[in-house]
C-alpha cells in the first residue's frame, strides 16, 4: 500500500468562498484534481500545492516561531481567513443566540422582581 500526502492550499470552492490571499493563489479545482491524480500515479509521497508553499514549509522548519509569525503576519498569512464566509456567519448566529440568551434572562429576572 502506498500512499500521497495532500496538502493543498485554498481551493476555488463553495467551502471557501469569501477567502482571500495576498501572496498565494487560490487553487483551481481541476488544477488540484489533476495534480493529484498525477502525484499518485507517480507515487509521490507529498504533494503541496502550489509548489511555492514549500518555500514555506522550508522557512517554517528554521526559523524560530516568533520570526515566521512575523513573517506570516507581514505577508498575510494569518489573515486569509478573515473574509470567510462560513467565519462571518457563526460568529452572526453566536452574536444573536448571546442576545438571545440575555434577553431569556432578563425576562426570567423581571419575572421574579414584579412576581410575575
Amino acid at each position: 500500500i502506498k500512499t500521497t500526502v495532500v496538502c493543498p492550499y485554498y481551493i476555488s470552492t463553495g467551502m471557501f468562498a469569501g477567502v482571500q490571499s495576498k501572496l498565494i493563489p487560490i487553487l483551481d479545482p481541476d488544477y488540484v484534481a489533476d495534480s493529484i491524480v498525477a502525484a499518485t500515479l507517480t507515487n509521490r509521497e507529498v504533494l503541496l500545492l502550489p509548489r511555492g508553499t514549500s518555500a514555506f514549509v522550508a522557512l517554517k522548519s528554521v526559523l524560530p516561531e516568533p520570526a515566521f509569525m512575523r513573517l506570516s503576519l507581514a505577508i498575510g498569512l494569518n489573515c486569509s481567513m478573515d473574509q470567510f464566509e462560513e467565519e462571518q456567519r457563526k460568529i452572526k448566529l453566536n452574536l444573536k443566540w448571546s442576545l438571545v440568551a440575555i434577553l431569556e434572562w432578563e425576562v426570567k429576572y423581571a419575572c421574579k422582581i414584579y412576581k410575575l
